[in-house]
């Protein structure tokens, strides 16, 4: 009893402090910790309203409901007369329409239609919290709840988006690719477990075939960043993932400081960390996919053992012991899930409060359902007598498949092979195609086996061959190095220049070496870059270049020496080459008198030289 006494307790302060059918929680705003009202499930009303909806049920106490029917009836007022701002599940209007669902479907309906043209907005995100992939779970939960025809063509949008913005990785697919990152983001609310767990459910309830491949994609591509040594799948956003002045950054880059970004964090939580993708591959496992059992396994392992200490500064549903009790719950860990809730309450006792989930705000208590209060109430809820029943942090949809009509969009009727084609045919479209592209892929086969198939298939073939190879360093350089560093290195490059630019003198002085990632093969040069990997016509001038930069040399003697190559005067072309060059980060800069640095470049001759 002493959880569910706590829920009322919190349940009881939270109706204490509702402000006529609403209430305030915390929002930071220029760095200043203010209170507002919103609309969301994340952060504001809807879902604190949720919240109660659970404690009504828990408790048989239908004031808690009809408070949290006030509530959503003011939402819905709210929403009637203001435009959606953002089509998100969690932090957006499609997350209130979820709400709804429970106390007035037709409202849910209404209130998702005009979110439509907000699904095509190219600036959106992709990921679970804000973005594509949580739009496109509660779309599906609208049209499981209504089969309402219009939501399959919103579905779809979601669906083209997010193969359109699929990244691969060295296996499996990520999204939301950023020069912030080391790479793509693992986890739940931002990373590839909670776009897969998306494209899962909807997969499931429509019978998609390609959509449920690209849902495999996703944990696929989350298998290959798993730090066995930590048990745990990282955080890959680097150390300078916020708005720091970019000269900070360079600073690092220029001191040798590269860990900061090359290097995740080991977060445990629901939205980054083992605890997040716990909730998609216990999800997963429970829908008869054996082959995540042993992920489900060491993410709730992962997950239990929370420490006082721990529940006094991190206590939330987000990114605190309360979202790691709620996976315990759900994957039936009862003794370990009462362990977490007696560390929650022992944290409490000695505070005097709940910590907020803000960094700047600790020492203030919020009331939202993920940053606050009533989500730690949610989760003494999991903790009653009857199996524990997670709405809200892996919002799976309970409904019976539903078979799509003769009409419906081709997207979600694309085959698991035609999505494999799909891919091939983007990574690989020199050679992926005629007679290779019409012959059958291999059956239940990963993107990483349709890569290994191809290349076995035009082994031999003169004319595809070298084409391939062309094709297949472009994808080895495009997943092989963190985003953060390429970013950055790019950017003390661009600075470089801009020096060299503004003296002359700077240039000739300086030594140069050849960037150890670029490659050239078959008269193209590549470099990758955080966005992609750049490739171009080798010029015989940058040809020259780069062979005489291979290893340490001072620009002065390269200009020298490449000018005796050609006719004419040509030492201002070749410096203004070198320059270009240098501004793409296809040659780096050595400090003058640096003696530290090895006499030869890392950079291997045989596999840039054609």
């Amino acid at each position: 009893m002493r959880f569910l006494n706590e829920a009322v307790r919190i349940g009881e302060q939270l109706l204490s402090e509702m402000d006529g059918d609403a209430w305030t929680t915390i929002k930071l705003e220029n760095d200043s910790i203010a209170w507002r009202t919103d609309e969301t499930l994340y952060g504001g009303v809807t879902g604190i309203a949720l919240f109660f909806l659970e404690l009504a049920q828990a408790t048989g106490e239908a004031r808690y409901r009809t408070a949290a029917e006030r509530a959503l009836r003011g939402v819905i007022a709210h929403c009637d007369r203001t435009p959606p701002a953002s089509a998100a599940f969690y932090t957006g209007r499609l997350g209130v329409c979820y709400a709804l669902l429970r106390v007035d479907p037709e409202a849910a309906l209404r209130l998702a239609r005009p979110c439509v043209p907000l699904l095509e907005d190219k600036r959106r995100i992709d990921d679970l919290l804000s973005g594509t992939a949580g739009s496109m779970l509660a779309l599906a939960h609208l049209y499981a709840a209504s089969g309402t025809a219009w939501l399959l063509d919103a579905i779809a949008t979601c669906a083209s988006r997010l193969i359109a913005r699929a990244h691969a990785g060295r296996r499996g697919l990520y999204w939301d690719r950023s020069e912030q990152n080391v790479g793509g983001l693992c986890g739940f609310s931002h990373g590839a477990a909670g776009i897969g767990f998306a494209l899962r459910e909807t997969a499931r309830l429509l019978g998609s075939e390609g959509l449920r491949r690209l849902a495999d994609e996703a944990f696929a591509y989350e298998t290959t960043r798993f730090d066995a040594a930590r048990e745990n799948w990282p955080d890959l956003r680097s150390a300078f993932y916020g708005p720091e002045d970019p000269r900070v950054r360079r600073e690092a880059y220029r001191r040798g400081q590269h860990a900061l970004f090359t290097t995740g964090y080991d977060m445990n939580a629901w939205c980054h960390g083992a605890v997040g993708v716990g909730f998609s591959r216990l999800r997963a496992t429970e829908l008869g996919e054996e082959q995540w059992q042993a992920d489900a396994a060491i993410a709730v392992r992962h997950a239990a053992g929370a420490t006082v200490e721990k529940a006094m500064r991190a206590p939330t549903l987000c990114h605190g012991v309360a979202g790691n009790l709620v996976l315990l719950a759900q994957a039936g860990k009862r003794e370990e899930a009462a362990a977490a809730g007696d560390v929650l309450l022992a944290a409490r006792a000695e505070r005097g409060a709940y910590a907020s989930g803000y960094a700047k705000a600790p020492h203030l208590e919020d009331r939202s359902l993920f940053m606050g209060n009533a989500g730690i109430g949610y989760a003494f809820l999991q903790l009653g007598d009857g199996p524990a029943h997670d709405r809200l942090l892996a919002p799976a949809i309970d409904a019976e498949p539903m078979p799509l009509p003769a009409n419906a969009p081709d997207v979600l009727t694309m085959t698991a092979a035609a999505m494999r084609r799909h891919f091939l045919e983007r990574h690989y479209p020199r050679t992926f195609t005629g007679n290779i592209a019409a012959a059958p892929l291999p059956e239940h086969g990963s993107l990483h086996d349709d890569r290994q198939w191809l290349a076995s298939t035009v082994e031999g073939d003169t004319g595809r061959d070298e084409l391939h190879a062309l094709e297949r360093l472009r994808f080895e350089l495009d997943t092989a190095d963190s985003l953060a560093l390429l970013a950055v290195e790019r950017e003390v490059a661009y600075e470089t220049a801009a020096q060299f630019a503004a003296g002359a003198g700077l240039l000739r002085t300086s030594r140069l070496r050849v960037n150890p990632r670029i490659r050239v093969h078959g008269g193209f040069v590549l470099a990758p870059t955080a966005m992609g990997v750049v490739e171009a016509a080798l010029h015989p001038l940058v040809a020259v270049l780069l062979e005489e930069c291979d290893g340490i040399a001072s620009a002065g003697d390269v200009v020298q020496a490449v000018a005796t190559r050609f006719d004419g005067n040509v030492e201002e072309v070749v410096r203004l080459q070198l320059l270009e060059l240098v501004r793409a980060a296809m040659l780096l800069v050595d400090a003058e008198g640096d003696d530290e640095r090895p006499p030869a470049s890392r950079y291997d001759r045989q596999r840039w030289l054609p």
